[in-house]
């Protein structure tokens, strides 16, 4: 299930880049992902990660400005849709390859899991949807915990979709703040010097907000 996500902040994030000045086209052809918040549990359910899931919050608010959702027929086959996916879960999704599998269960093995693993998770499920409506680019809000995950997805250049040219905008609601990202660089920067590990502990969703990679 879905994370409850605060509707102030989804609502200034998906109505500012729907709205967006931009060529009418090309918001028509630009997909809304939105990455949802942390779970202090999340790292145990079970269940399909990676698909389409239903958000009274994010449909209310796609309602409210415009484009399709999950809750309109046929609206996720629409190159402008507003979804999200789960990224919690121990089952992948029926579009995965043997691959892609393989691939998840490496990154999870190398990392213990945490935002590598989502992040991943999210990569490909944003390469599903630009698969299954035909859109050119996509849009990424990131909510919460879903700061960090999208943070990292993008940096590292996860699938490629950076390098491609994929994502048409970014933004981050209630996640890190400057002073948080300050701070890791720097204690990054000093084990460096050390020669030292700065942290040695998991990085699954039970850490919560860690970004180390």
């Amino acid at each position: 299930m879905s994370r409850k996500i605060g509707k102030a902040f989804l609502s200034a994030g998906i109505a500012a880049w729907v709205c967006a000045p931009a060529a009418a086209q090309v918001n028509e052809k630009t997909a809304t992902v939105v990455v949802g918040g942390y779970s202090s549990d999340g790292w145990t359910d079970t269940g399909v990660f990676g698909i389409d899931v239903q958000d009274d919050t994010v449909d209310g608010i796609a309602s409210a400005v415009g484009p399709p959702y999950m809750g309109v027929p046929g609206g996720l086959d629409q190159p402008n849709v507003v979804t999200m996916a789960e990224f919690y879960g121990d089952t992948p999704p029926a579009y995965y390859t043997a691959a892609d599998i393989a691939e998840l269960a490496a990154v999870t093995a190398l990392w213990g899991g945490g935002l590598p693993r989502y992040a991943l998770i999210q990569a490909k499920f944003i390469r599903h949807v630009l698969e299954r409506t035909g859109a050119e680019q996509v849009n990424v809000v990131g909510a919460s915990l879903g700061a960090a995950t999208s943070r990292y997805m993008l940096e590292t250049d996860v699938e490629g979709l950076m390098s491609e040219g994929r994502i048409a905008r970014w933004v981050t609601l209630d996640g890190n703040s400057v002073a948080d990202v300050a701070l890791h660089r720097a204690i990054e920067g000093l084990a460096t010097k050390l020669g030292a590990v700065a942290w040695t502990g998991s990085i699954d969703g039970k850490q919560g907000y860690s970004t180390q990679r």
